[in-house]
């Protein structure tokens, strides 16, 4: 189920209210070649996407839930583990197969730094 189709509109900044009363830290929403973006209620942050050529995008969304969960899980700062996240899913649809854009830690940071200067001011935040 998408975003919209979930609330009813587009605007991460509208669902706080919901957020509280469903005891949740934070929603996540992946943007596709645009990055991501996540709300606490209090502040959304967005990361942009990487500039890649697409080429499969098969396991995109699972690189992307598992490198940010594993990411917060080693206590990474929310803002580089949703960077990362981004940066794992994109470099992973770079590749044919899921299998074939599985990367360690090391492989992913020297993709995402190699294509880094594309991507100036890749994090923001804004209050709600």
């Amino acid at each position: 189920m998408g975003f919209r189709a979930a609330f009813g509109h587009d605007d991460l900044s509208l669902i706080g209210g919901w957020m509280r009363a469903a005891r949740l830290s934070w929603v996540v929403r992946t943007l596709a070649g645009d990055g991501a973006e996540a709300s606490n209620g209090e502040a959304i942050l967005r990361t942009r996407g990487y500039p890649v050529n697409v080429v499969d995008v098969t396991g995109a969304g699972d690189t992307f839930g598992g490198t940010l969960t594993w990411c917060l899980s080693r206590g990474q700062v929310f803002a580089e583990a949703l960077d990362f996240a981004v940066a794992a899913a994109s470099r992973s649809v770079t590749i044919h197969g899921p299998r074939g854009g599985k990367a360690g830690v090391e492989e992913v940071s020297a993709w995402r730094d190699a294509a880094r200067p594309a991507v100036s001011g890749a994090i923001a935040a804004r209050p709600v």
